[in-house]
């Protein structure tokens, strides 16, 4: 299972890779507005499946990379609402398997553990952009550190 995001930027998707290695270009537009993201979840184990889930990067990322991965870690299973697509995402847990589903799409189904494993990778990257862009503000310093014990939770859950 492969977990990654682009953010939406004026000049388009960007990945977050690319996002890195032109930081320059887009530190101060990152810093002063709410860019939405695309987390994209592809079934490399299995169907092969792309799913594409859009919305604020604010909210999408520590939704469903902490807070989805912790419930689906500790096997339990949980859905995700994105307001900017108007639907819900539902990772329904059945065992070792998790059942990922949306309206109008087929399910997918893919192991728990590396769902879990490769959603708290993303979130981990996601928590590096996040400290590179506001370093040691300290308004950001709680947020932080909750999105830092989600991440760890999980992947110590399916470690």
């Amino acid at each position: 299972m492969q977990v990654s995001f682009e953010v939406l930027t004026p000049q388009g998707a960007i990945s977050e890779s690319d996002l890195l290695s032109r930081w320059s270009d887009f530190r101060e537009w990152l810093a002063t507005s709410t860019p939405e993201c695309i987390v994209i979840l592809y079934n490399d184990s299995g169907s092969h499946r792309v799913r594409a889930l859009r919305d604020d990067m604010q909210f999408l990322i520590p939704a469903l990379c902490f807070e989805a991965a912790a419930e689906i870690a500790a096997g339990r299973s949980t859905e995700v609402s994105l307001v900017g697509m108007d639907y819900t995402m539902q990772f329904t847990v059945e065992g070792e398997q998790v059942v990922v589903s949306a309206p109008g799409g087929d399910p997918d189904r893919c192991d728990r553990k590396l769902l879990v494993a490769a959603l708290a990778a993303c979130g981990e990257r996601f928590i590096a952009l996040w400290k590179k862009l506001y370093g040691d503000d300290q308004d950001q310093a709680d947020t932080l550190a909750r999105w830092e014990a989600a991440a760890a939770k999980a992947r110590a859950i399916v470690s």
